[in-house]
């Protein structure tokens, strides 16, 4: 018998589970949040400022946090890595500046109370998951305290996104009342103009937003009609699949109007990156 015959394959099987708990998706999600509010901060930031890599760290343990918190059974190992993860994002944005580690404490809050019974919830998740969303764009622009007030209507587009697929999360208790469904419709739409409408900032190009835009509209809102229409288990799951690795290309497209058309071609590869990450840890 060879080695690899005689491997015992339950330590195999229990590596690819803790690897799956990673969900790149969130990652992603996290990281592309973070560099878009700070595309949005750029010229509000002072010279040299040098604190985007400890945003960055902390929007990656938010992330990861994010990501065991969704285990199917939160035990005391577990909580206590979920919970190290989010003392690490605070301490690692607090180093960046103080209204950032404020950020970081009111996003984990927001992940921590969606992901530990608000999910449940057919109206408190969808509001936790927008804010929690929009709450690490802000991350992003948190550098300099004076950078937060232009960047917060920026902000609204993943607020509407998240908030969105919150709502199609939970077809199946809207017992055939289409009131949801509209509203969640009426929500994405909303994050996915918003790059478009941004005019009325000095330094924002609306049409370097456009293409990114586009792009997310043809990835998501197929899938999502489909599960906002049909709140069956597989039209939902399919529009929350669409949702959860797309949701990159939506800051792709806020940091391309604030910053170019490199700074958003930047974070859409985060996506298909993403996605194959997930497949390769999860099978997902």
């Amino acid at each position: 018998m060879t080695s690899v015959q005689s491997a015992d394959p339950i330590p195999a099987r229990a590596a690819v589970a803790r690897l799956a708990l990673l969900h790149p998706a969130a990652v992603a999600a996290a990281l592309a949040s973070a560099l878009a509010g700070h595309a949005a901060a750029g010229a509000h930031l002072p010279e040299g400022a040098s604190g985007l890599a400890w945003i960055l760290g902390a929007a990656a343990a938010l992330g990861l946090a994010s990501g065991v918190m969704q285990a199917p059974a939160v035990g005391r190992a577990m909580g206590g890595i979920a919970g190290g993860l989010l003392l690490g994002a605070v301490a690692m944005a607090a180093q960046a500046s103080a209204g950032a580690g404020v950020l970081a404490a009111v996003a984990g809050a927001l992940l921590a109370a969606l992901h530990l019974g608000g999910e449940r919830s057919p109206w408190l998740g969808p509001l936790l998951s927008g804010l929690a969303f929009g709450a690490l764009f802000l991350l992003g622009a948190a550098e300099e305290p004076a950078a937060l007030v232009p960047a917060a209507p920026a902000a609204l587009a993943p607020v509407c996104y998240g908030a969105a697929f919150g709502i199609v999360r939970h077809g199946p208790l809207w017992r055939g009342d289409q009131r949801p469904a509209l509203l969640a419709i009426g929500l994405l739409l909303t994050a996915l103009l918003l790059p478009l409408t941004l005019g009325w900032f000095d330094d924002y190009a609306g049409m370097s937003a456009l293409p990114f835009a586009a792009v997310l509209t043809w990835w998501v809102l197929p899938d999502f009609l489909w599960g906002a229409s049909d709140p069956r288990p597989l039209p939902v799951q399919t529009a929350l699949t669409a949702g959860r690795l797309s949701a990159p290309a939506l800051a792709a497209a806020l940091a391309a109007g604030f910053a170019g058309t490199v700074a958003g071609l930047t974070l859409l590869l985060l996506v298909p990156l993403a996605g194959l990450l997930e497949r390769m840890v999860g099978g997902r």
